[in-house]
């Protein structure tokens, strides 16, 4: 399944993996707090996933 979201809300999903796989019980929420809209010209939807890395390596500085 994909949801049309932006960078913040992968941050924020990460966040609640990370969280979850370190509990034992209890409900993780998360809020999909931006849309996907701003990067629809950066190939980030259609592109492959090795072409898609490769871009955001470009352009990553963390």
């Amino acid at each position: 399944e994909g949801v049309f979201a932006g960078i913040s809300s992968g941050a924020a999903l990460a966040g609640a993996a990370k969280v979850a796989s370190e509990i034992e019980s209890g409900v993780i929420v998360f809020i999909v707090c931006d849309g996907g809209w701003k990067y629809l010209s950066t190939g980030a939807y259609t592109d492959d996933l090795d072409e898609a890395e490769a871009k955001a390596e470009q352009i990553i500085y963390f």
